[in-house]
């Protein structure tokens, strides 16, 4: 008996060594992931800046065909980290829509001075995340990722306007900050309460 739970607390050993680095694995190849997506989007912006910057010096625009390419994903490496909880949390019962420009379920009802100005305002800015009911696709709640920059000056006016315009219209917001990892259960928790106080 005792020669049997000597190999079975060798077993169990054996197995959690195991599961730790298959997880430390896992957690490593994610930082790869990261770090070559951040490496690609900083070419990409260097590209477009030196291009952009190059011209205007210039003052000349290229006689080339503008050329398109295909973004690798709608989202971020960090925002599908986030997309993933959101979806274990809200589980069937509500659709979850991503990248939605505010002007598609925020608009101007009235005739204020510089319509056009405040018009734009909501034509030209997104939310991360935004939870629907099944059946009219009705908006119920914006879910916003915050990374650093949201401290910068611009993306702190942006973040206002957008909390200001929220609350206006009776549309509850969550903002998360940027983590690791993201517990679905705390995500559930806010979010049915965020849904529950306005339905």
């Amino acid at each position: 008996m005792k020669r049997f739970f000597q190999k079975l607390l060798e077993w169990l050993r054996m197995f959690f060594v195991i599961l730790f680095e298959e997880d430390e694995d896992v957690k490593e190849h994610q930082r790869q992931e990261e770090r070559l997506e951040q490496k690609q989007e900083l070419e990409q912006k260097s590209k477009q800046a030196t291009g952009i910057a190059q011209a205007v010096e210039l003052g000349i625009s290229s006689s080339d065909k503008p050329e398109y390419r295909k973004s690798k994903s709608v989202l971020t490496y960090r925002e599908r980290i986030l997309l993933r909880s959101i979806r274990r949390a809200v589980a069937n019962e509500y659709t979850i829509l991503m990248k939605v420009r505010m002007g598609d379920f925020v608009w101007l009802a009235n005739e204020p001075k510089d319509r056009k100005f405040h018009n734009n305002q909501v034509q030209c800015k997104h939310v991360d995340f935004l939870i629907c009911d099944k059946l009219m696709i009705e908006p119920l709640l914006v879910i916003e990722l915050d990374d650093k920059s949201h401290q910068k000056f611009d993306h702190a006016e942006r973040d206002k306007f957008k909390d200001e315009t929220f609350e206006a219209v009776g549309l509850p917001i969550i903002r998360i900050e940027m983590q690791e990892t993201y517990d679905a259960d705390i995500l559930k928790k806010q979010i049915l309460e965020k849904i529950d106080n306005v339905t």
